[in-house]
């Protein structure tokens, strides 16, 4: 005789949940890689931008602006992109976890769960962007008012 075990929808409800929490542990690493890979990207981003730009810094100073102003230009921009990912982030996130929970998960298992956004998460994400944002205009910042004045105006 084969064992079989009957078990009521609740509690194959309740496995299987147990079954994605475990899963989402996974996911936790990969949004390690992920953040990094952004900031990486902005550190990038904004270290062009600041090479192409020296001039425009240059002239800036030349007409009284500080060093720490073009620092806060470069860190704000850093922000800004920091945002922006974010909010393309929730978007792409919201869409993909709609589609798989109400289209996969009812095709697979023949129900569904409600979907919701707990705010912490929100609060979470907004505290990551804007601390990924500082981190990754940091170096940038610093890199656009290293040189003289001079330098930055005869840079072609």
């Amino acid at each position: 005789l084969i064992p079989v075990s009957i078990i009521s929808n609740m509690e194959l409800r309740t496995h299987i949940l147990e079954i994605f929490d475990r899963t989402f542990r996974l996911t936790y690493g990969l949004e390690l890689v992920t953040v990094l890979v952004g900031l990486l990207g902005i550190i990038n981003t904004l270290l062009t931008t600041v090479v192409e730009r020296q001039r425009e810094f240059a002239t800036f100073r030349a007409i009284g602006g500080s060093r720490r102003q073009v620092r806060g230009l470069v860190v704000r921009e850093s922000l800004c992109l920091g945002f922006l990912g974010l909010g393309l982030g929730l978007l792409a996130g919201v869409l993909l976890a709609t589609l798989l929970i109400s289209v996969i998960n009812k095709q697979s298992f023949g129900w569904t769960i409600h979907m919701t956004v707990p705010s912490k998460t929100i609060l979470e994400a907004f505290l990551v962007a804007g601390f990924t944002g500082l981190l990754a205009g940091y170096l940038p910042a610093r890199w656009a008012t290293h040189g003289a004045i001079a330098d930055g105006l005869r840079y072609e």
